[in-house]
């Protein structure tokens, strides 16, 4: 068996340090997205899921009271 010099070990670690970070540094670069556009506005619009809300909730509302009066008249 061939006995590994530690100097050898200590170059081919200092050979395959430089193409890894390389390596990490433009993989983490290439996976973040482009920057939003100026012109817009970063804020998220409110208005369809609030109004979908208050739809329901008065629909929710609606089958509740009549419930309630059904089962007023049946007793």
């Amino acid at each position: 068996m061939e006995h590994i010099n530690s100097s050898t070990l200590t170059g081919k670690m200092k050979q395959l340090f430089l193409p890894l970070l390389m390596m990490i540094i433009f993989t983490n670069a290439y996976t973040q997205g482009p920057p939003p556009p100026e012109d817009e506005d970063p804020d998220a619009p409110l208005d369809g899921g609030i109004t979908l809300l208050v739809a329901a909730g008065i629909g929710y509302g609606i089958k509740k009271a009549c419930t309630s009066r059904r089962d007023k008249e049946s007793r």
